[in-house]
């Protein structure tokens, strides 16, 4: 079978998104090339890995066609070469997707290799808070109102003039901006008093080159929900919504045929037929269910606040499902030549594993709070029960995003190389760090 002797790259294999989409091409009997930017990368030990590759950082804080960058394209583009790769599925870091559009544009042009990541004007468009916002009024999309201040003096002139009762979130219109937001203690305008309005805008960081913005969002109180959609040329051929939250860790998938569902397939579709036939990547977007009854959710108005042009960490919702394979494939056949047509996306299989969790984080999150109440002596009976029955609940029911009984070692490698090296460094650094993403091996600085 010819197809078998296609050789994909995936990307960011330490992450279990990137692990997940790792596993899938070797179960279907594909030739797997593994990259990664982090140091003793989990994916490394992966029996789903022909081959692996670090690669080095790009940088969030030079421009696109500095040293660092450069190097990390280049890079990519040799391992391309070097392997003969047929499809690159770009797995991108929260810093790297204009990286990686810049890698996709010079793979394709000088290799015969397709990649699913979208180019840098369609990912720039989408990475930007404010101009992600803007695509969406003009596509006639429903989005919180809003806007995009440069300097304190624009912010304190928009929140002055807001309608009585509204009050707006204030959020860096990119990851890579250093007025950094704290998901877990947002900024919401005005404060209470006027006193302490001026104090907290006076507290916004902005740069003296105008390089730094703040989007301003209308806070809408309600549910938070979180989607992950692969896109072929301008068609949304796999979809899922999840509920969210702030550092989402628990995935369970929205039944297919919910409201609220099929309203958030719906605006992921006119957004990828926007971008048309050139466009094959992957769509992430949170939304929020307008309501203050979680039980009058799934007829509630939806809001688009934001857009992450990348996987979403959701596909692990996928991780049993051979089909997306077949997906992503899609790409490298001729359009003539697929006799399915104009299919509905592929959605998770309800009757398997619905729910997915990362034993390390519910440790954190479950069962070490427990042992600081007991040291500390500040003992709630029904909070540490509470907390423990939740841990075992998932141990005992719930499917491990890492874990695969037939791939043991990443799992083995997280928690008995990775993160112990990783707690190694942070104390030697003296880092100070509040919270962690198990699934992606990151910490939040304090």
């Amino acid at each position: 079978d010819d197809d078998k002797k296609i050789t994909v790259l995936a990307t960011s294999i330490g992450m279990a998104k990137g692990l997940t989409i790792a596993r899938l091409f070797h179960r279907t009997g594909y030739r797997v090339i593994g990259a990664d930017t982090k140091m003793l990368s989990p994916g490394a030990v992966s029996t789903a890995v022909h081959r692996y590759y670090r690669l080095p950082n790009p940088s969030d804080t030079e421009p696109p066609g500095g040293t660092r960058n450069k190097q990390y394209v280049s890079t990519l583009l040799d391992i391309v070469q070097a392997e003969n790769v047929n499809l690159w599925i770009s797995v991108s870091d929260v810093h790297s997707p204009l990286q990686d559009a810049i890698a996709k544009e010079k793979i394709e042009a000088q290799t015969s290799a397709k990649a699913i990541q979208s180019g840098v004007e369609e990912t720039r468009t989408l990475h930007d808070k404010g101009s992600f916002m803007e695509l969406c009024k003009r596509l006639g999309l429903s989005v919180p109102d809003h806007w995009v201040a440069q300097t304190q003096e624009e912010a304190a002139t928009f929140v002055n003039k807001a309608p009585q009762g509204r009050q707006y979130l204030a959020k860096p219109t990119g990851v890579d901006n250093p007025a950094r937001f704290d998901s877990s203690r947002p900024l919401l305008l005005p404060q209470p008093t006027e006193a302490e309005t001026a104090s907290a805008i006076s507290r916004l960081h902005f740069e003296q080159d105008n390089k730094s913005s703040l989007l301003l969002q209308e806070f809408i109180p309600g549910g938070e929900f979180c989607t992950h959609a692969l896109v072929i040329q301008g068609r949304v051929r796999a979809f899922v919504a999840c509920p969210s939250n702030d550092l989402l860790m628990h995935y369970t998938a929205l039944h297919h045929e919910s409201q609220l569902s099929q309203k958030m397939l719906a605006f992921t579709t006119r957004v990828a037929e926007h971008f048309g036939d050139g466009f094959s990547g992957h769509l992430s977007f949170d939304f929020m269910a307008a309501t203050r009854r979680s039980e009058d959710e799934d007829n509630a108005p939806i809001y688009a606040i934001e857009c992450n042009p990348r996987v979403h960490t959701a596909v692990v919702l996928f991780s049993q499902m051979p089909g997306l394979v077949g997906e992503y494939l899609s790409l490298t056949t001729a359009p003539d030549a697929d006799p399915t047509g104009n299919p509905p996306p592929l959605r998770p299989d309800l009757s398997s594993h619905q729910h997915y969790y990362w034993i390390g984080q519910d440790l954190f999150e479950h069962v070490y709070p427990i042992v600081c109440r007991l040291w500390g002596g500040n003992f709630s009976l029904r909070q540490c029960r509470s907390l423990a029955g939740g841990f075992f609940h998932h141990v005992l029911s719930w499917k491990d995003g890492t874990f695969e009984a037939w791939d043991p070692l990443p799992w083995w490698w997280v928690y008995r190389v990775f993160w112990p090296a990783q707690f190694v460094w942070l104390t030697i650094s003296g880092q100070r760090w509040s919270r962690m993403n198990v699934s992606a091996g990151r910490v939040y600085e304090a």
